[in-house]
């Protein structure tokens, strides 16, 4: 949960997941295209992967939910499974208005009980150590069951098409990515694996993550990366070999393109972060 105090601004962002706010009390906005969304109380709204925002506030305070719905909680369910929070969460992308202005949800009292208990219930169990996916997604398919976001027939044949035409071979490409970044991966063997063509896959990727297939195999072997590189001790050769790299250099240019800053630095200046953590606890 984010609150927001006067004036705050957040610089013109966007991300690789859907994200999920709701004004609990006060005002806040969102800006999309240079079109102003504003938010009072009971605003819901969800902003799809991809769509370039800035958040901020002209009140004296806003007290605001946000939720990054990350795709991890959907690469082990089966695609008919989550039959509710997917026409809002994947579908929405693929609408003309989602990059023009922002869809706002403007819910009843009793709704306004009902989600913020489901809110709560969100946010414990997305910080608890063992995360319990089943439990989310059982808790965003009952936000997204609300009457005000109840989706017409219509709207819920056009949502069942996409689903199985574009976005499910998509969230199966990133499961196999997930799994399989350590090794060579080769475009045209996800596309017979999941019978899409080249202009469709690529076109569908970037609708519903924000950015193309060969950033998001980058993103995921620099993170794993990164991951190596501060928990082990293991030399820079042999974890762009486990990261899926051709060779050390060839990681280390990523590396420092997507963070600003060479391995070698991000180690040494995650070491001197666990010294200094190890000398608090020993003083205390």
């Amino acid at each position: 949960m984010e609150h927001y105090p006067y004036k705050t601004i957040n610089a013109e962002h966007f991300h690789d997941f859907p994200q999920l706010w709701y004004c609990i009390d006060g005002e806040f906005s969102i800006s999309i295209n240079n079109e102003i969304c504003k938010f009072t109380k009971g605003s819901l709204a969800i902003i799809p992967a991809g769509v370039a925002h800035t958040v901020h506030t002209k009140e004296t305070y806003a007290h605001v939910f946000s939720a990054d719905i990350t795709y991890d909680i959907f690469l082990e369910t089966e695609p008919d499974e989550y039959l509710n929070a997917k026409n809002h969460l994947f579908v929405y992308a693929f609408t003309q208005k989602s990059n023009d202005k922002l869809r706002i949800f403007s819910l009843n009292k009793a709704s306004q009980m009902l989600i913020q208990n489901l809110l709560s219930q969100l946010a414990v169990l997305s910080t608890t150590y063992n995360v319990d996916i089943t439990a989310i997604r059982k808790t965003l398919d009952d936000i997204f069951l609300l009457p005000e976001l109840t989706s017409t027939g219509k709207e819920l044949a056009k949502a069942e098409h996409l689903w199985h035409a574009k976005i499910t071979p998509v969230l199966s490409a990133i499961k196999y990515v997930n799994e399989h970044y350590q090794e060579k991966i080769l475009i045209d063997d996800i596309l017979k694996m999941f019978a899409m063509g080249h202009t469709g896959f690529f076109a569908s990727f970037k609708k519903i993550l924000g950015i193309t297939f060969n950033s998001y195999l980058q993103i995921r072997r620099l993170h794993a990366c990164h991951s190596l590189m501060v928990r082990t001790t293991f030399s820079m050769s042999y974890i762009s070999d486990m990261c899926g790299f051709s060779n050390q250099s060839h990681m280390e240019r990523a590396y420092k393109k997507h963070s600003g800053t060479l391995p070698k630095r991000a180690r040494e200046g995650a070491r001197e972060w666990w010294i200094a953590m190890n000398a608090i606890s020993k003083e205390n």
